[in-house]
This record gives C-alpha cells, structure tokens and sequence, in this order.
C-alpha cells in the first residue's frame, strides 16, 4: 500500500513559500509529522501536527542570523588602516 502525505498540495505550497530558508518533510506515524529544518542552522527544527499549522510556525519564527566570515575584507580594511597611520607618522616626523 503506498502512503501519502495528507494535504498533499498545501504541504506542497507550503513548502515552495518556505524554500529558501527550510527545508519540509513529512513523517508516517509521528505525533507532529510535519517537519521543517532550518538550511542555514540543522540544529532548528519544527514540527506540527498540521501542515497549516506548520506554516504558520515558520511564518512567526525568525531563526537567529547568521554570522558570514568576511575576514578578507577585514585584512583589507586593516592594511589600508595600516597605510594610511604610517603616512600620517612620515608627515609628523
């Protein structure tokens, strides 16, 4: 027997909305079937017992942001720094 997922094309639509930033799925059995991992951090993930529900959920939740390393920018701000407090020192001595 094949199983379907229950309101197969809200969780459909549901999970085109929420694309860019979860990822959907459905577990046969479980007490809330309706998952949603977050892509940015695993470690967030909701679960509802209703796909309508679970929409709603990820509507309201704002995950927490995520840090982007952007070191070499930095070493270039700092370089640039560096160069311009030596000039400063040639003009003063």
């Amino acid at each position: 027997m094949v199983r379907r997922i229950p309101d197969y094309y809200e969780f459909c639509e549901v999970a085109l909305h929420h694309a860019a930033r979860w990822s959907l799925s459905y577990e046969h059995g479980a007490t809330a079937p309706y998952t949603a991992q977050n892509k940015a951090n695993p470690d967030i993930v909701l679960a509802a017992s209703r796909v309508d529900v679970l929409d709603q959920a990820l509507i309201a939740f704002t995950p927490p942001a995520r840090v982007r390393p952007y070191l070499p920018e930095e070493q270039r701000a700092r370089a640039c720094e560096q160069q311009l407090l030596a000039a400063v020192l040639r003009e003063v001595a």
